[in-house]
């Protein structure tokens, strides 16, 4: 796996010149969501703060950042044929340490306990996977 670095990383907010990049993905998700039998890791949606993000001067995928509970979750998506680069985690630890130096003490990432790959990405990125149902406290503590 190559070494990319979160300053390598370029985010891009997205913009109508974005439309055909934006339909390929829409289309590559669709597509992944048939190939695991209805199930989908990650959503397309406009109701959360999307953006692209490039590497090398090319778009490679987008990220995400929603809240829950008042803490910021991250959501990241590699384009198919960009993976397996280190992307993922490169974009995660870039967003994670924004949320960090703009005062947010906590910072969450979800994913699917099926998506492997998203799960290693999560892990390299520095969070910690926990199981269904555990729940944390605001000090990123299990609860006992």
């Amino acid at each position: 796996m190559n070494s990319v670095l979160s300053s390598d990383i370029t985010l891009v907010p997205i913009t109508a010149e974005h439309k055909p990049l934006i339909d390929q993905i829409i289309d590559e998700i669709a597509r992944l969501k048939i190939e695991n039998h209805g199930e989908s890791f990650i959503e397309f949606s406009g109701d959360k703060e999307m953006q692209l993000f490039a590497h090398q001067d090319e778009i490679k995928g987008f990220c995400e950042i929603y809240f829950s509970g008042g803490i910021p979750y991250i959501d990241v998506y590699v384009l198919e044929k960009f993976r397996g680069q280190g992307l993922g985690p490169a974009v995660t630890i870039k967003l994670k340490e924004q949320l960090f130096n703009t005062g947010h003490s906590a910072v969450g990432i979800r994913t699917h306990k099926r998506n492997k790959r998203a799960m290693e990405s999560a892990e390299k990125s520095g969070f910690v996977m926990i199981d269904d149902g555990v729940e944390l406290n605001l000090d990123n503590q299990e609860k006992p």
